[in-house]
């Protein structure tokens, strides 16, 4: 399974109130507008969708789901927090979660490059941005590894789940 689609999974697979209360201790329903956790808030300008709609902060401009939640939250790397979601919620399907360790070592470098070059390609690039985005890629590659491949990634996919909310 791609990191994108284990986000999604884990995305689909628990609602937002449930892990603000899980991680926070604060209890919120949906459609409730709350202090913001990830500034210095003295209004409330965090607005919780609920359920798989995730919430957004007016004053960081910015929106979170279960899975950004947790790691913006906890200030995980991509693997950490496929590690914390695994060991803290395990009514998340655990035989779908993806293991960073075994993806590396069943797949060669350059599939690495060419199934997130192809992801990309079919789902949120332009050609003439892909053209720039494999160049960029490529060396990137060149210079650290796969696992470092992989997060950055999943970094990517967050991005333009965020634009194209």
């Amino acid at each position: 399974m791609t990191a994108k689609a284990k986000i999604e999974t884990i995305n689909s697979s628990i609602n937002i109130e449930t892990v603000i209360e899980k991680e926070t201790g604060i209890y919120v329903s949906p459609e409730t507008q709350i202090r913001c956790f990830f500034h210095n808030d003295s209004t409330p300008s965090m607005k919780v969708y609920g359920g798989t709609k995730g919430c957004y902060c007016f004053g960081c401009a910015k929106s979170w789901y279960p899975y950004t939640f947790i790691r913006d939250y906890n200030e995980l790397t991509v693997k950490e927090t496929f590690e914390y979601i695994e060991d803290n919620y395990p009514e998340i399907d655990t035989e779908r979660k993806l293991n960073s360790n075994e993806i590396e070592s069943k797949r060669t470098d350059n599939e690495f490059v060419a199934e997130i070059i192809k992801a990309l390609r079919d789902e949120f690039l332009e050609t003439e941005q892909m053209s720039q985005l494999e160049i960029a890629l490529s060396k990137y590659f060149r210079d650290n590894n796969p696992t470092e491949l992989l997060m950055m990634y999943a970094k990517i996919v967050e991005m333009t789940e965020d634009i194209h909310l």
